[in-house]
């Protein structure tokens, strides 16, 4: 059910996640698909790695290969990469987000904003 991608966010391997998305981008393939491939509880790469606590591969993401659009993407319960970072106790993975302005009020399917 995950990709190759979303286990080695989940494992914190960033050395696998850079050799995954470079090969990616440097295919002729559209990247997005694999990009944001969702897991069963519709969690992205990015999800996963915000809700471990991998300020290196957020930070790879968002500044290096500057992949806003994760941002944007909730998981099955409307849940951002936010809440799952706040809800876990990872301050600088929020920290970083809080930075690329990400939207601190959404709210998830139980009506709580990732500050709740």
């Amino acid at each position: 059910d995950e990709t190759v991608l979303h286990l080695a966010c989940r494992n914190g391997n960033l050395e696998i996640v850079k050799l995954i998305v470079n090969k990616l981008l440097d295919s002729n393939r559209p990247t997005d698909q694999f990009l944001f491939t969702k897991n069963r509880d519709g969690q992205t790469c990015f999800h996963i790695a915000c809700a471990k606590g991998y300020l290196n591969i957020v930070d790879y993401f968002l500044k290096e290969k500057k992949i806003k659009q994760f941002l944007e993407h909730h998981d099955n319960n409307l849940n951002t990469c936010l809440h799952l970072a706040t809800e876990n106790s990872h301050s600088s993975v929020v920290n970083t987000l809080l930075e690329f302005n990400i939207d601190y009020l959404a709210k998830n399917e139980e009506n709580i904003t990732a500050l709740d």
